[in-house]
């Protein structure tokens, strides 16, 4: 009889097999919630990076509306074209010497369109606030190409549109003569002459 009572006492102290299997099956699903809380769609991961983004959207776009200001300050009584080309001038400074920072006046609508750091600015000039634009890829080539120059040869301004538009392939059809501009979403053609 004592050796049944110790088999018994011996089997109490263990763990059993299929309380071993209910604790992997525990700890599966528990590791399989928190990956799921960190990689999924609208996991941890995915709103760290979407806040960076908007944090360094934000920062830009006070870079922005700061060099605006400054600028406002130095050139009060110039014209609006005038006021552009110190404004491009400035935010390239701060950029590095960036020839892709560029700023145009739209006298039909009062603003400053600004592509400054790889982002889309407009600034009013009746209120001076500055909003970031979301553009399509349309709207953005044809911002770059009414920004480069008519003089220079068409490699020129193939090479100048490419560094402004670096996600984008662009080259010059040879029995055309245009630029061909190719971006995700369809392909463009445009004179080099007239734009």
């Amino acid at each position: 009889m004592d050796l049944n009572k110790k088999v018994q006492k011996d089997k109490e102290k263990g763990i059993t097999l299929v309380a071993l299997v209910v604790t992997i099956i525990l700890v599966l699903i528990l590791a399989g919630i928190s990956i799921a809380m960190l990689a999924g769609d609208n996991g941890i991961l995915e709103q760290a990076a979407k806040a960076k983004e908007e944090t360094e959207y934000g920062q830009i776009q006070e870079e922005v509306s700061m060099t605006y200001m400054e600028v406002l300050t130095d050139h009060y009584n110039s014209n609006y074209y005038e006021f552009a080309s110190s404004f491009q001038e400035t935010l390239r400074n701060y950029n590095n010497q960036s020839q892709k920072d560029t700023v145009t006046y739209e006298p039909a609508k009062d603003r400053y369109k600004i592509y400054y750091k790889d982002r889309y600015f407009e600034i009013s000039t009746e209120s001076g606030n500055v909003t970031n634009v979301r553009q399509d890829e349309k709207d953005q080539i044809a911002d770059v190409v009414a920004g480069i120059p008519i003089e220079g040869t068409t490699s020129e301004k193939v090479d100048q549109i490419q560094q402004q538009l670096p996600d984008m392939v662009v080259t010059e059809d040879p029995d055309t003569g245009k630029i061909v501009i190719e971006g995700n979403e369809s392909k463009w053609e445009v004179d080099p002459v007239t734009g």
